[in-house]
């Protein structure tokens, strides 16, 4: 210690020096991503083929879109890789059929969850004309449920 310094200074600056670490410390803390609720978790086979949950209308046009690529790009490889008449062809086209409407059926029946309603609703979508207009209006276009409900919490909230 220096003459200068008087002996309050000393603890006066540690203090200071603790003052600016707790600040920091809090300032890290308010930094902080917020968790992911596990039943709201976007990965993409949880989105395109699980059934629980909910997910916002951005996600279900995004795995709308990618549903669709796929299917076109499976058929595309699956005429190439096997030939256009093959019975292996048909087989193939009918299982990329398969994957495309599973995927189909678990994200519609999430965005139906996203706006409180059962999945149970989905054979609705099947109907001509009448299930292309739900699935545009009704699940493309209205925001779900601002809060929790029995499916689970706002997905929304995730990107607050």
């Amino acid at each position: 210690m220096s003459q200068d310094t008087p002996a309050g200074e000393c603890s006066s600056g540690t203090a200071d020096e603790e003052t600016k670490q707790s600040t920091a410390k809090e300032n890290e803390d308010q930094r902080k991503p917020v968790p992911i609720p596990d039943e709201t978790h976007f990965d993409i086979m949880n989105v395109c083929f699980s059934f629980h949950g909910r997910v916002p209308r951005s996600v279900y046009w995004f795995a709308l879109l990618g549903s669709i690529v796929s299917l076109y790009f499976g058929v595309i490889a699956s005429a190439s890789v096997f030939g256009e008449k093959s019975s292996t062809t048909s087989l193939m086209l009918l299982l990329v059929f398969l994957l495309f409407f599973w995927s189909q059926l678990a994200i519609a029946v999430k965005r139906f969850h996203d706006l409180g309603m059962s999945g149970f609703w989905f054979p609705l979508l099947l109907l001509p004309g009448i299930g292309q207009c739900v699935q545009f209006f009704l699940l493309g276009l209205r925001r779900g449920d601002p809060d929790e409900n029995k499916y689970g919490h706002d997905p929304l909230t995730l990107f607050k």
